[in-house]
């Protein structure tokens, strides 16, 4: 019957309870539950967004520094975005890392990339804020207008242009047939 294999063995880990490995899946051929592999499918893809670059290699130079004010304003909302989710990514990496070291009672390589990462962020929502406010103004001032508004300009023009163009091509048919 194929139920014996749902049950683990008395006294077996539950393979929940098992630290997270990148490393290979123990087979479980030695303790003769004739478990496969290759029937859990690997961590190692997901896992790999909290591995640091400074623990797989020590020899990387040193990060760089965060993001200005001025460099963010550079930037469109699309690129904004996308280096708000690199800096979210890195943001939680260096948690789990920081984490890790703690439990290690270890020294985490170049902390200050948190504080870093951190302060980007703070720009890029100093950033949003002043683009959110410059447009609020704008709106008040009647500068920029709604997608409603311009769709009823260019309705609004479009017509007098027709009857424009109506009103001239009538009196210069009056004027050259008369």
């Amino acid at each position: 019957m194929g139920g014996a294999r749902l049950h683990r063995p008395a006294g077996a880990p539950s393979p929940l309870l098992r630290p997270l490995s990148t490393g290979p899946e123990p087979s479980g051929d030695e303790d003769g539950s004739g478990g496969d592999a290759s029937e859990a499918p690997s961590l190692a893809p997901y896992l790999e967004a909290f591995v640091d670059p400074y623990e797989v290699d020590p020899k990387l130079p040193p990060p760089g520094r965060r993001w200005s004010a001025a460099e963010i304003r550079l930037k469109s909302d699309a690129d904004l975005q996308k280096l708000w989710a690199v800096l979210l990514r890195e943001r939680n990496m260096l948690a789990s890392v920081k984490l890790l070291h703690e439990r290690r009672k270890t020294t985490m390589p170049h902390p200050e990339r948190a504080r870093m990462t951190r302060k980007s962020m703070a720009m890029i929502k100093v950033v949003l804020g002043e683009r959110q406010r410059s447009a609020e103004t704008a709106m008040r001032r009647g500068d920029l207008l709604t997608k409603r508004q311009r769709r009823r300009q260019k309705a609004l023009a479009a017509a007098e242009g027709e009857h424009g163009e109506a009103v001239g091509a009538g009196a210069a048919a009056g004027a050259h047939g008369g």
